[in-house]
């Protein structure tokens, strides 16, 4: 067995939202949006605004308004941040290609001809209202009812861009480089596959004390590091008691997983010193998938240093 010793995985992972039955925490940006899933067909039957954060786990129907709630099939309501830009400065480009994209093939991005004339009416005022803003601060005036005015437009757009832009995303009908075209993130409908480990760790052993072995875990392509090799976040021990070392990694005894490069492997009460042992190794990645294991080595089971080798005189 492996002696216990303090073991630190550390996993770095993006923060993403889960899709299944269990909602993810509150969103805090001033909207969110929300999409009804029918997993039926694959496409969002409808699209839910709100103009504040909300608890998705205590969503009820008191909270929403939904115009048309279609059909059966519900299998999920999720939440998710709208990647629509919040800063003026690069709202105003950003929209204005937005909404051309749209107005000038709507049916290419799910869509309708009113629906587009409605974003472009809600972006064409904002962008005015922007305008002004500027102006009168180059001219050295402090409006506050022009400021007021701007955002105002500036959040009916950004409750009609942000229900736009998920619809968009959302659907499979509308073509990646159409969404690419409009500045609309492209999400991944498949997680990318991580690599089980190429190569075979080396394996030294440090020390034997009795029935306890000590080895060192290291990088065989890099004798120089004295970390594990990129993409792996452990190595399995394995060991065998016998002449030889088996051929198949089945017939090996499972030590146990360690994120340590140094590990203790403590054999049988039972062995007798003159014992042959033998360890080998693999490393793993974060999902599980492991690579080839090492040569073997081997040891020989000793008297402990506590122990008299010889009878006292």
């Amino acid at each position: 067995m492996l002696v216990a010793r303090p073991i630190i995985f550390r996993n770095r992972r993006a923060r993403t939202t889960r899709v299944g039955p269990t909602a993810p925490p509150p969103v805090t940006g001033p909207v969110l949006v929300a999409a009804v899933l029918d997993f039926t067909g694959g496409d969002p039957l409808v699209i839910l605004t709100f103009d504040q954060a909300v608890d998705v786990d205590a969503m009820d129907a008191a909270q929403v308004s939904v115009e048309d709630y279609p059909g059966t099939g519900l299998a999920y309501v999720g939440a998710f941040n709208v990647m629509f830009p919040l800063k003026d400065a690069v709202l105003v480009p950003y929209s204005l290609n937005f909404g051309t994209k749209i107005s000038a093939n709507p049916g290419d991005y799910g869509t309708t001809g009113p629906i587009a004339a409605e974003f472009e009416t809600k972006r064409t005022a904002y962008a005015s209202a922007v305008a002004a803003v500027v102006a009168a601060k180059d001219a050295g005036i402090r409006n506050s009812q022009l400021v007021a005015t701007k955002d105002a437009l500036k959040l009916e757009l950004l409750q009609a861009g942000r229900a736009l832009y998920a619809q968009i995303q959302f659907s499979p009908n509308v073509t990646n480089a159409n969404k690419i075209a409009a500045g609309v993130h492209v999400r991944k409908t498949e997680p990318t596959p991580i690599p089980p480990p190429a190569f075979a760790p080396g394996m030294a052993i440090e020390s034997v004390d009795g029935r306890l072995v000590k080895a060192r875990v290291y990088d065989a392509q890099d004798l120089t590091s004295k970390a594990r090799p990129a993409g792996t976040i452990g190595a399995m021990i394995l060991s065998h008691v016998g002449p030889t070392p088996p051929e198949n990694i089945r017939d090996w005894t499972l030590e146990g997983p360690t994120g340590d490069l140094t590990v203790d492997v403590l054999f049988p009460e039972n062995l007798q010193p003159g014992t042959k042992i033998w360890l080998t190794s693999y490393w793993f990645n974060a999902r599980k998938a492991s690579g080839p294991a090492c040569n073997p080595i081997d040891a020989v089971i000793n008297y402990p240093s506590s122990m008299p080798t010889s009878a006292a005189a």
